[in-house]
């Protein structure tokens, strides 16, 4: 997890959440543990990328180990980042159109 630039950032129910998604994806716990800072990305941006990869052409899904596909998981959302780290964090709307002046 310290390898992560921002591993001490991540709310631990939110690597929870992720935990739950893996596992209901039937990833293994061990071979979450050896790609265990995909528990720092957010839910969406996991299933995001999973079906990404499923729909892929450029590889056999199938094919590949649990591992593999976690550790593709990480790349598909690290290069909309340019692999800064910053792909763990959520996107939160800023958009202060809404509110009225009072």
């Amino acid at each position: 997890m310290k390898l992560h630039p921002y591993y001490r950032q991540v709310p631990i129910k939110d690597m929870q959440d992720s935990y739950d998604y893996l596992t209901k994806h039937k990833f293994q716990n061990h071979n979450i543990f050896k790609v265990m800072h995909v528990l720092l990305y957010p839910v969406e941006k996991l299933d995001k990328a999973l079906n990404e990869m499923r729909t892929n052409e450029d590889f056999n899904y199938i094919s590949l180990s649990q591992v593999k596909k976690l550790r593709l998981m990480l790349y598909f959302i690290e290069k909309e980042h340019h692999f800064t780290g910053n792909g763990i964090w959520r996107k939160y709307s800023t958009d202060l159109s809404d509110k009225t002046n009072e």
